[in-house]
């Protein structure tokens, strides 16, 4: 990656530009909206709401 900006600079700072307006969507918007959880919170929750109906 450093090699990019030794060899297009143009091309490099539009690289990096893209990345930092994606990095500031998700930081700012997308963070805040996630609805899947780990896999292992999704099992405990069964296991708990199987431990609920016995």
């Amino acid at each position: 990656m450093v090699a990019t900006f030794f060899v297009d600079m143009v091309g490099a700072a539009i690289t990096a530009g893209i990345f930092l307006t994606f990095l500031g969507y998700f930081w700012f918007y997308s963070r805040h909206r996630l609805v899947a959880n780990a896999p292992e919170e999704e099992w405990a929750l069964l296991d708990k709401a199987e431990a609920e109906l016995k």
